[in-house]
């Protein structure tokens, strides 16, 4: 039996494009279209601090506006302390927002951030301010919405003390 490759394509194609049409039309009210979720961050915190590595725990909740819960499947980042880039990435989260509701995540964040903070001369400082930016993924990153988030991280006293050693 030989199957036409074009024609499971356009099968394939036309399934997925009805059913991203429902779901727009279902989630717009009648206007036939998917409002974005909305994202702050809630709390940052110093989590680890060792020699070489540091973790920083971002809470982040996410808001539905939409009458329809949507399907979250990952958060693009780009953390920026003091305006300049410490860290990106991808976070694979799988979480169903529920409709005009919202959801907390957890977004941890590793990376030097000793030495980070003493390569650009913020050591000294108490709190420094962030930005937060990227995408909201929904259904296996087919659909994005940006976002961007600005704060201060408050660096802890140990953070200091540490580096005064």
């Amino acid at each position: 039996m030989i199957i036409n490759s074009n024609k499971a394509f356009k099968s394939l194609f036309c399934g997925l494009f009805l059913t991203l049409s429902l779901l727009f039309a279902c989630a717009g009210m009648g206007n036939g279209i998917l409002r974005p979720p909305g994202l702050k961050v809630t709390g940052v915190n110093v989590e680890s601090l060792g020699l070489n590595k540091q973790d920083i725990r971002l809470k982040i909740n996410i808001f539905n506006p939409n009458p329809v819960p949507i399907p979250v499947r990952g958060i693009t980042y780009k953390l920026e302390i003091n305006s300049v880039e410490f860290a990106s990435g991808f976070n694979k989260t799988s979480i169903d927002i529920p409709a005009s509701g919202d959801s907390d995540v957890d977004l941890v964040i590793s990376g030097n951030l000793l030495s980070f903070l003493l390569k650009n001369r913020m050591i000294s400082k108490n709190s420094i301010p962030y930005s937060l930016t990227g995408n909201i993924a929904l259904l296996s990153s087919s659909i994005r919405f940006p976002y961007a988030h600005r704060g201060m991280i408050d660096l802890p006293a140990s953070l200091n003390t540490f580096m005064k050693k």
